[in-house]
């Protein structure tokens, strides 16, 4: 009536752990999938199309192929350095998880902050410009309220889980190639048609 007692040894009671879970079934992780994955990764790159060689062109002038090389080019020679980063530290954060594994956890959260402060004002660039590139077409649109609602509509997205943003993302992601494509044809059969503007274009005087 008082119970009873058990003497356990420690190395089979390790044993009866390990084989508990290994018969137990894991219950498989959520995947995005490859091309949701490239979709995410590779809307940040195809959108940078859309408004960087505009403003590399108002600047350089001629001279902006050049600077987009260059930029491509370092691009091109950090290519292993974030393949090896990704597959070490295959874990959500960022910059803020790679300093926090090399650094101390202050310069971790001062890389964190600026990278939170750099995707805000990237993401107010680009609902900007897809503003600015909608009065084009509407005279009546406010560009700041535009703007707003723009944040606001992917805001909203994302707080619906990145399996639905993952969605919407893909679907951006085709519209974004599908543009560029669209975008690449016209201008070629534009410059065949034309070829006396693009040389006039490369006789301008350099303004440096």
């Amino acid at each position: 009536g008082w119970g009873e007692v058990q003497y356990v040894n420690q190395r089979t009671w390790e044993e009866a752990q390990k084989h508990k879970r290994e018969s137990m079934p894991e219950k498989p992780h959520a995947k995005l999938g490859q091309l949701a994955a490239t979709a995410i990764a590779g809307n940040d790159i195809t959108a940078s199309c859309f408004y960087s060689p505009s403003l590399c062109v108002s600047n350089s002038g001629v001279l902006a192929p050049v600077g987009l090389c260059i930029v491509a080019f370092v691009l091109w020679m950090f290519r292993k350095v974030y393949a090896e980063v990704g597959l070490a530290l295959k874990v959500n954060g960022g910059c803020f998880s790679i300093l926090l594994n090399t650094t101390s956890k202050k310069i971790a959260s001062l890389g964190a902050c600026l990278s939170f402060i750099a995707y805000i004002a990237t993401a107010v660039v680009s609902a900007s410009s897809a503003s600015q590139y909608l009065s084009t077409i509407w005279e009546g649109n406010n560009v700041a309220l535009a703007t707003i609602v723009i944040l606001a509509i992917f805001a909203a997205i994302n707080m619906f889980g990145i399996s639905d943003s993952s969605t919407v993302a893909l679907c951006i992601f085709v519209v974004h190639l599908l543009t560029l494509l669209a975008l690449c044809i016209a201008s070629l059969v534009y410059v065949i048609k034309h070829p006396a503007i693009i040389v006039a274009n490369y006789t301008l005087p350099l303004n440096l």
